[in-house]
């Protein structure tokens, strides 16, 4: 996760609430995250140091989210279903 000083986070929440308020689907949420990956690159310069914050930064962003939402969701999905794995099995 992102870790700033809480001090530092009000000046990006309310803009970041405003912004998720209009984003009704996944195109869009594209479009938002898309657009402020370009601007930053357009205000720091393009080279290969910031595209590769940029990449890098995405990159990990998934990382958290999968680590932190997608693996507890799915854990929670297979007490709740059981697993797949049941059919390797199968194979």
């Amino acid at each position: 996760m992102p870790y700033i000083k809480p001090e530092i986070r009000p000046r990006f929440d309310e803009c970041v609430d405003e912004i998720a308020l209009n984003i009704s689907n996944v195109g869009e949420l594209n479009y938002v995250i898309t657009r402020l990956a370009l601007k930053y690159v357009q205000d720091k310069g393009l080279s290969y140091s910031t595209l590769s914050t940029v990449v890098g930064t995405l990159r990990l962003v998934c990382t958290e989210i999968e680590q932190r939402l997608v693996r507890d969701y799915e854990d929670g999905k297979i007490n709740e279903n059981g697993d797949v794995r049941e059919y390797l099995e199968l194979l």
